[in-house]
C-alpha cells in the first residue's frame, strides 16, 4: 500500500518535473521559426490548441489585399466610363455622321467635343472635312491651321486635308506641294497618290499622272479613285494614238 503511494508520488513529481522543462524549453524556443510550437501557432493552433491570430491575419490579409485591388479597380473602371464615356459616344456619333454625308450635324458633334477639349485632334480633323465638303474652305483651312499648330507639322492626314482643301479651290501647284510633302511622310497611303496624281493629270503632266495613279492601285487596288485616272489616261491615250494615225493616213 505505501509502496504503490510512493510510486504515484514519484511519478506525479516527475511528470511535475517534465512538464515545468517543457514550459522553460518553450520560452526559450519563443520566436525561433524551427520551433514545432511556433510552427503550429503560426497556422492558428499552440499545443493546448487554441486559436492564435498570427496566423489568421497573415492569411486573410493576402485575400484582403486582393479584395482591395478588385474595388480599386472597379471604382477606377466607373469613372472612366462617366468621364470618357459621354466623349467616346460623341466621337462615335461624329464619325457616323460623316460618313453618311451629314456634315452639318458632324460639325455639332465635334463642337461639343471641342468645348471638351479644344485641343482634341479626331474632333478638329473631322470638322475641317466637314467644313470643306460643305465648301467652306477659309473655316477649313483655320480649322487645319489650328490643328497644325496644336499637333505635329508633319502628320500625314494634316497635309493630305491641306491638299485637299487647296485642290477643292483648284489651286492645283499648292495641292501638289502637300500632297507630295504627305507622301514623303507616309509612302503608302494610296489615297495620298490617287490624289497627287488626279492633281498632275489636271496641270497636264501626265507622266507624273500615271505614275502616281499606277502606285495608287498598286498600294490598293480597290481605290477607285486611282482605277478612274488609269482608265481616262488610258482612254485619251488611245484617242491620241487614233487621231495621230487618221493624221498620218490622210
Amino acid at each position: 500500500m505505501f509502496g504503490r503511494n510512493n510510486v504515484q508520488k514519484n511519478f506525479k513529481k516527475q511528470m511535475k518535473e517534465i512538464e515545468k522543462e517543457l514550459k522553460t524549453q518553450e520560452k526559450q524556443d519563443e520566436g525561433v521559426l524551427s520551433n514545432n510550437l511556433f510552427k503550429l501557432r503560426f497556422y492558428g493552433y499552440n499545443h493546448n490548441s487554441r486559436k492564435v491570430r498570427f496566423g489568421r491575419l497573415f492569411s486573410g490579409g493576402i485575400f484582403s489585399i486582393i479584395g482591395i485591388l478588385i474595388v480599386i479597380r472597379i471604382i477606377m473602371s466607373t469613372v472612366s466610363f462617366f468621364l470618357y464615356g459621354p466623349i467616346n459616344n460623341l466621337n462615335s456619333n461624329m464619325v457616323s455622321s460623316y460618313y453618311s454625308g451629314d456634315y452639318s450635324q458632324t460639325i455639332r458633334y465635334s463642337d461639343k467635343m471641342l468645348r471638351k477639349d479644344e485641343d482634341n485632334y479626331i474632333a478638329l480633323l473631322y470638322k475641317a472635312k466637314s467644313l470643306r465638303a460643305l465648301e467652306r474652305y477659309d473655316e477649313a483651312l483655320d480649322c487645319i491651321r489650328t490643328l497644325e499648330s496644336t499637333w505635329q507639322e508633319n502628320d500625314p492626314e494634316i497635309l493630305k486635308e491641306y491638299g485637299n482643301c487647296y485642290a477643292d479651290l483648284g489651286q492645283h501647284n499648292e495641292a501638289i506641294s502637300y500632297y507630295e510633302s504627305a507622301m514623303e511622310v507616309d509612302p503608302y497611303d494610296s489615297m495620298i497618290a490617287s490624289a497627287l496624281g488626279w492633281e498632275y493629270y489636271y496641270t497636264g503632266e501626265s507622266t507624273k499622272a500615271s505614275e502616281y495613279a499606277q502606285k495608287a492601285f498598286i498600294l490598293n487596288n480597290e481605290n477607285m479613285d486611282a482605277k478612274r485616272l488609269i482608265n481616262q489616261l488610258e482612254r485619251e491615250s488611245s484617242e491620241k494614238a487614233s487621231s495621230l494615225k487618221k493624221e498620218q493616213t490622210e
